[in-house]
């Protein structure tokens, strides 16, 4: 177990919770014998995009695309979930 913590006061708990997901956690489970890193407290930083079909279609994208291509943002930049409805 381990906790972040900012003595300083320069980070609020939404930037400890993301670097945690989006930098630490990923060093931590290259470790030999970790398994996982669960992530507790803090806010979660999400993205959402709001996808509007006339621009799509003005610009010959299909929806499947820009579905692919958050997919694959994501596995560049520590994303794991995308949720579509």
């Amino acid at each position: 177990m381990y906790a972040l913590v900012d003595r300083t006061g320069n980070f609020d708990l939404a930037s400890l919770r993301a670097f945690n997901d989006f930098y630490l956690r990923y060093r931590l489970l290259k470790a030999k014998g970790v398994v996982d890193v669960v992530s507790v407290g803090g806010y979660v930083k999400e993205y959402q995009i709001d996808v509007d079909p006339y621009k799509l279609r003005a610009y010959g994208i299909t929806f499947g695309e820009v579905i692919d291509a958050v997919k694959s943002a994501n596995l560049r930049r520590g994303g794991r979930f995308l949720e579509v409805s």
